[in-house]
């Protein structure tokens, strides 16, 4: 019974729609006396019935390739200089836990890491958007961010079961989040050796 309600939905959605779309088709062609008019209607009618159901896997990557090339990636508008004191002898960041996460506590709350994982960031054309910040708490403003983005595929194709295990991705890895960290907050000593080596240079 299953298998036949499946082949049903699967078999018959379609079906119905290309019953539809001819039904139309034919009815605008016989309110057209020229035979030229008439092609250039069909054509009309064959593209639109085509935009219509997979016009967002059109659209979609577009808009996803657009969205990782003008959005996505590392954002920092303010760096952290820490001293000495918040790096081992080896130079790794004491601030940093054993998790990859950011040690609010030792940066006394001063600053947050926070993300959003907007999945509806365009339910038009399935794109989701993975957004982690980092907030200066004294002013509420966001010193760093990183934004991935994520393509499900078109949304009819969805509907009829043809869903993507796996998303297009960009700008998204395991370590993402502990490289924002390492963007963002410095050793002191590093940047004092870069300027002295900037000066000599010159």
């Amino acid at each position: 019974m299953d298998f036949l309600i499946a082949i049903g939905y699967y078999l018959g959605i379609p079906g119905l729609y290309m019953f539809v779309a001819v039904k139309v088709t034919l009815l605008l062609r016989r309110r057209i006396a020229e035979e030229k008019k008439k092609i250039w209607m069909t054509i009309g009618c064959i593209l639109f019935f085509l935009v219509v159901p997979f016009g967002d896997e059109i659209l979609g990557p577009i808009y996803f390739r657009y969205l990782c090339a003008s959005q996505g990636g590392y954002h920092i508008y303010q760096t952290v200089e820490l001293g000495p004191e918040y790096f081992d002898k080896d130079g790794s960041p004491k601030f940093i836990t054993e998790t990859g996460e950011l040690d609010e506590e030792m940066l006394g709350g001063r600053f947050v890491k926070k993300r959003d994982n907007n999945k509806k960031f365009s339910t038009l054309l399935n794109i989701s958007r993975l957004h982690t910040f980092i907030e200066d708490t004294t002013n509420n403003k966001v010193i760093g961010r990183h934004v991935a983005f994520s393509y499900w595929g078109g949304g009819i194709l969805n509907s009829l079961g043809f869903e993507r295990v796996v998303a297009s991705r960009c700008h998204q890895s395991d370590s993402y989040h502990l490289n924002l960290i390492k963007k963002v907050f410095l050793s002191k000593t590093d940047e004092l050796n870069k300027e002295e080596k900037w000066n000599h240079a010159r």
